[in-house]
């Protein structure tokens, strides 16, 4: 497949990149450079440590067939394919104390990457726009930030006559948004001091709503539900445009059409001038053809820019959500069940919340994994239903109004006003749903591990990658590490091990949920004059 910024090269732009892949890494082709980014500077999973950079659990939400022992963070250009070893990354404070060390933050090392790709941008060049993709690592868990924003954020509610935080992790959460913010000032004041703002437009959005579960601390009030549901605290998002490229007449204003995060890809398109259409894919499913696997489908996003400035809605026709949800603008149809399906105060997490969490009333995560396999908390399903504040729209589904009911208080599907759009609704749905793309994305290999002991300990390609890496030199150490560490995975990627584990944390994980939800990262009140101490709840 293509990525927008092999569009965007191909319209003549530099393209670089900093932070969250998630998109793939099997094989070169997979990685940031495969996909159009000349540098990238990140990391290629879902999440990792922001001082150390690895896998731990309450960061990945899973232990993998490399058990977690391996870093993520990379650093791609034409001269550099492999991880990140220099001292400032991974010094000896960030290993043994991290909030000792800010410079090693990952965020801060992303920051300063962007910066430098902003100065070192040829402005002469007018034929070779910039297009900078920085996808923040912020404010994904594990919530981890330097010490002084926590300082720092205290005293701005202090000054603004609000009441302390409450819980360690709503605290974190918004320290954590403080240092984003602080980011995207730095990053503008840079494009102004080059006298490039006028020319640049900023996209800011996010892929899904806050994460209302222990220990992501996100709020959506006053919407429902949350990151992981249909509802419109997981898929409504902040968003907005900024920079000189706004017309004077647009700044300022609400945007009220419905935008999905795939239309960017064809927004993108259009300004560099290509065609959006994924040339490679349709050649690729020649193939896909006549080996009878599924094939990939066509960009499916609106160029929206002209949409935007008319203030007319390009999405009027139905945008698929996910296999449970369709909105046909403006009613949603939601089916089965969705977790987190609650509202949340303006205030949230709170001590009440943490005193249900430790009471055995969730919210728990819905999306621990061992090996790949799901891994449930509890032995029956009503049990894990309400751990995850689950609600059942079953196959007939919930009907709402986004448009009048933003917050979705009202079912209208018991309306038999409605019954005719609802079947609609179902009907458009289940042919959406036909094709669906949903692939064999085949099993965890050990080769990713074996792979990453040789280049250092860092997650990175292992298809067809073998005269892909820099080389680096392993100490004696290192190799005597790697070589127990072979031999500790072999057994445990032998899949009747892997059938073996998942069965046994089946039975093992529900009797002891406490203990594992209770853990790194649960939330914990704090005491009332904001200290570090914790009280026991």
């Amino acid at each position: 497949m293509t990525g927008f910024a092999q569009k965007l090269q191909a319209g003549g732009y530099r393209t670089h990149m900093v932070g969250k892949w998630d998109a793939g890494m099997a094989t070169p082709e997979h990685t940031p450079l495969g996909r159009g980014y000349e540098t990238w500077l990140g990391y290629y999973q879902h999440s990792n440590d922001y001082w150390r950079k690895n896998m731990p659990l309450d960061a990945a939400g899973e232990v993998d067939n490399c058990l977690n022992t391996l870093t993520d963070f990379a650093n791609l250009s034409s001269a550099f394919h492999g991880g990140v070893r220099n001292a400032e990354s991974l010094s000896a404070k960030c290993k043994t104390d991290p909030e000792s060390d800010p410079a090693c933050y990952e965020e801060h090392l992303f920051k300063e990457r962007a910066l430098a790709v902003i100065n070192a941008h040829n402005l002469s060049a007018t034929d070779a726009p910039l297009f900078l993709f920085y996808a923040f690592h912020l404010v994904h868990s594990p919530l981890e930030v330097p010490k002084a924003y926590l300082a720092r954020i205290d005293s701005l509610v202090e000054q603004a006559g609000g009441k302390p935080f409450d819980t360690q992790n709503r605290r974190l959460l918004h320290a954590m948004v403080l240092y984003l913010d602080d980011v995207v000032g730095e990053l503008v004041s840079a494009l102004k001091q080059r006298s490039m703002w006028n020319d640049t437009l900023l996209v800011f959005l996010a892929d899904n709503g806050g994460a209302v579960y222990e220990p992501g601390a996100g709020v959506n009030y006053p919407l429902k539900g949350g990151k992981y549901s249909d509802w419109e605290g997981g898929v409504k998002t902040n968003a907005f445009l900024s920079g000189g490229f706004i017309p004077e007449s647009k700044r300022g204003t609400t945007f009220h059409g419905v935008v999905s995060v795939a239309d960017w890809y064809a927004t993108f398109a259009e300004f560099a001038g290509s065609d959006p259409t994924d040339h490679t894919a349709i050649e690729a499913n020649k193939w896909l053809v006549n080996t009878s696997l599924p094939t990939l489908h066509p960009v499916d996003g609106i160029a929206q820019w002209k949409f935007i400035l008319n203030g007319t809605n390009a999405r009027s026709g139905p945008l698929h959500l996910s296999e449970n949800a369709v909105l046909r603008w403006p009613y949603k149809l939601v089916t089965g069940k969705q977790p987190y399906s609650v509202w949340q105060g303006a205030v949230y997490p709170n001590c009440t919340t943490v005193s249900t969490y430790l009471n055995d009333q969730g919210p728990a995560f819905v999306d621990l994994e061992l090996f790949d396999n799901p891994v449930s908390f509890t032995y029956r399903e009503k049990a894990h239903d309400r751990l995850t504040w689950t609600q059942d729209c079953g196959d007939s589904g919930c009907l709402v109004n986004v448009e009048v009911d933003p917050n979705e208080h009202v079912n209208l599907a018991e309306d038999p006003a409605y019954a005719h759009l609802k079947d609609e609704l179902k009907l458009t749905l289940v042919n959406l749903n036909k094709d669906l793309f949903e692939p064999d994305r085949g099993y965890q290999q050990l080769a990713a591990c074996t792979t990453a002991m040789k280049t250092g300990g860092y997650y990175g390609p292992f298809v067809d990658a073998s005269n892909w890496y820099t080389p680096v030199h392993l100490g004696v150490r290192e190799r005597a590490k790697n070589a127990v560490l072979r031999k500790v995975l072999e057994t445990v990627n032998n899949p009747k091990f892997e059938k073996g584990i998942a069965t046994l944390a089946d039975l093992v994980v529900p009797p002891f949920r406490s203990l594992l939800m209770n853990g790194a990262g649960s939330d914990k009140c704090l005491s009332p004059d904001n200290s570090a101490e914790l009280l026991l709840v």
